[in-house]
């Protein structure tokens, strides 16, 4: 963004429609591999002051962008286009497969003032971008060529190249962008990729980026080892960010460090205020990313190769600088009125100057082991990258979270510094009930809901921090009223279904965390499932009508379907009703059915009811259900003949 809220944006595209605006190429020349494009957005964003391609027929692609007080536009970015234009340019041809291009574009975007190929006979890319006061460029990026051009250059040999790896370069232009100042690489010998470049007002430049070498180029480091072991790294040369500042004549290194953990760290952008310190971001998979005085102590994303983001600022010094590992001290649970086991933190003085410790303490629940500790106690000045420990243990007077705040005071900026502890005195144990489920349904239907109780037998309200199924949360669900607490002695109920997507018996775990001193809680889920569909009666009622009492009905039938093998049925009827159960033996078997017989005995007069019911033993858990009806009436007298007729 200039001065004046003007937006600058660059990237590639494939689209031959790209919108453009006075543009200096109006054409996309290599839409199957793409082209660079440069645009200029008004305050507002509302319309393009400029839009425009930049790049040939083989394919470019624009990465970085600076601007100079005028509104020139500098950007950087690779190429294989060997009619890429040129304007004005220190090298004229595209030497290998691609090379970096440096380009300055007038402040309309209609014109280029300089444009030039940068690059040996490997491949090259330009990553980022700088301008100073005068007009100087300053590019950075990363080659595989042992034969980029190099110009008073401070390393003037590509150490990458017997592994056939990129290493980085930086590379100074004057302001006309016809000769380099100064050009040199930088990197050791395996991987080392530059993303970003600034420069300060005396014309040190300042570069930032990856490297997975152990000999990267050191001076005054605030690291000065490569952490990296890639542990959990997708990468095959897991590596660790740099960060390094070259004088004026790009002839030696002011300083140059490692930055980062023991898993990946890239930094990506690099910024520099007046007073010459260096603002850097980028992101780690480290959980032990060193940090001092941070906004946020603890990389929270601890998925395998995730990564969270950074922000740091290297001073310059010389000053001291407190790192704690680890960046957060959590001790678990321990039981109340108890103390837990030591735990140790490590105080690093990642400065370039003595730290001076003046005190210790710790607060809350926590306590200082002062005769474990080496800090203060043992060493009070620790000197540039050495470190001392402090012994923290932690003794819980009451059931809850406990927090405290551990405290050195130092001669650092932002003393005193401090270190967030927590620790866990459960309450008691929790009951969860039962401890397992096990029940059935049909693919794609959900059964019916199963009752687990979480129980809270503490006089205090148990804090539930979740409630999960796991292994298969597609096929289990739950529902609860447990969150956020179950009060005192009070239970709580959480509803699980089964809703089976495939054949075949499933299982699940239950799994409720909360503060109780046996968290987390269990159940374990198994599901059966009704391949075919569960049994089935048919019909699922039968009516007798009037049945002379003490007298016995003829035979109705109900069909028991049995088409998914749901095991051997237990048979029941109630009422004035009977039923033979000649088929049991026939319903162990998936597709059998049988008929059911029943007959009706009225045992007195009136409407008489009964039902017949079929119960699956677990794991299926079924019953059926039919329902039985009939008049029992009493019996008509009669006689016959109605009259007698006697001779005389």
């Amino acid at each position: 963004m200039d001065s004046s809220g003007n937006a600058y944006l660059i990237g590639y595209t494939q689209s031959t429609d790209f919108p453009t605006v006075n543009p200096l190429q109006a054409n996309n020349k290599s839409p199957a591999n793409g082209n660079g494009f440069v645009a200029k957005l008004n305050p507002s964003g509302s319309a393009l002051i400029y839009s425009t391609y930049l790049g040939g027929s083989g394919g470019d692609s624009a990465s970085g962008i600076a601007l100079d007080a005028s509104g020139n536009a500098y950007v950087t970015g690779y190429t294989q286009s060997a009619d890429f234009p040129t304007v004005n340019p220190l090298q004229a041809t595209l030497n290998g497969p691609s090379n970096s291009f440096v380009a300055e574009l007038n402040p309309a975007g209609s014109a280029l003032v300089y444009s030039t190929f940068l690059g040996g006979s490997g491949s090259d890319w330009g990553t980022a971008i700088a301008v100073d006061t005068s007009g100087s460029a300053y590019v950075t990026g990363y080659t595989l060529s042992t034969n980029f051009p190099t110009v008073n250059a401070l390393q003037t040999a590509n150490k990458a190249a017997a592994a056939s790896r990129p290493t980085a370069f930086v590379a100074k232009l004057n302001p006309a962008g016809s000769a380099l100042v100064y050009s040199t690489y930088l990197g050791g010998s395996v991987q080392d990729d530059a993303f970003g470049v600034a420069v300060d007002s005396l014309g040190n430049a300042y570069v930032v980026g990856n490297t997975s070498s152990k000999d990267f180029p050191t001076v005054n480091p605030v690291q000065a080892t490569n952490n990296s072991t890639g542990s959990g790294s997708l990468s095959p040369f897991p590596g660790t960010a740099f960060v390094a500042e070259l004088n004026e004549a790009g002839s030696a290194l002011n300083y140059s460090t490692y930055l980062g953990g023991s898993v990946l760290d890239l930094a990506s952008a690099v910024a520099v205020d007046t007073s010459g310190n260096a603002h850097i971001t980028g992101n780690t998979s480290s959980l032990d990313f060193p940090t001092v005085n941070p906004l946020q102590p603890a990389n929270k994303n601890t998925q395998l190769s995730g990564s969270t983001a950074f922000v740091a600022e290297l001073s310059a010094g010389p000053a001291p600088a407190l790192s704690f590992f680890p960046s957060v001290l959590n001790f678990g649970v321990v039981p109340v009125n108890t103390t837990s086991a030591q735990q140790v933190v490590t105080v690093t003085n990642l400065g370039n100057a003595p730290l001076t410790i003046n005190g210790i303490t710790a607060s809350g629940e926590f306590a200082v082991v002062t005769t474990a500790s080496s800090c203060l106690y043992a060493v009070q000045t620790v000197a540039p990258e050495a470190n001392c420990t402090v012994v923290v243990t932690f003794a819980p007077t009451a059931p809850s979270i406990r927090t405290g705040v551990l405290a050195v005071t130092d001669n650092a900026s932002g003393s005193p510094q401090t270190l967030q502890l927590t620790g866990n005195g459960p309450i008691a144990a929790a009951v969860i009930s039962p401890s397992r489920v096990e029940t059935s349904g049909t693919v794609g239907l959900p059964s019916p809901p199963a009752t687990v109780t979480l129980t809270n037998r503490a006089p205090v309200a148990l804090t539930v921090g979740s409630v999960t199924v796991t292994d298969d949360p597609e096929e289990w669900t739950q529902t609860n009223n447990c969150l956020p607490s179950v009060g005192p002695n009070a239970s709580c109920t959480i509803n699980v279904v089964f809703q089976p997507t495939l054949d075949g018996p499933d299982e699940g775990t239950l799994t409720v965390m909360d503060d109780a001193i046996n968290s987390p809680q269990t159940v374990d889920l198994i599901g059966h499932v009704f391949s075919l569909g569960p049994s089935s009666l048919s019909p699922t009622s039968l009516t007798f009508g009037d049945q002379v009492v003490g007298t016995t009905s003829a035979a109705q039938t109900i069909m028991l379907l049995n088409p998914g093998g749901n095991g051997v049925p237990v048979f029941s009827i109630s009422g004035d009703f009977q039923q033979d159960n000649s088929c049991v033996s026939a319903m162990n078997l998936a597709g059998a059915s049988c008929p059911i017989t029943v007959w009706f005995t009225p045992t007195t007069t009136g409407t008489r009811t009964g039902s017949l019911t079929v119960t699956y033993a677990p794991p299926y858990q079924l019953t059926l259900t039919a329902s039985l009806s009939g008049t029992g009436v009493s019996p008509r007298v009669g006689l016959s003949p109605a009259s007698l007729n006697f001779p005389a």
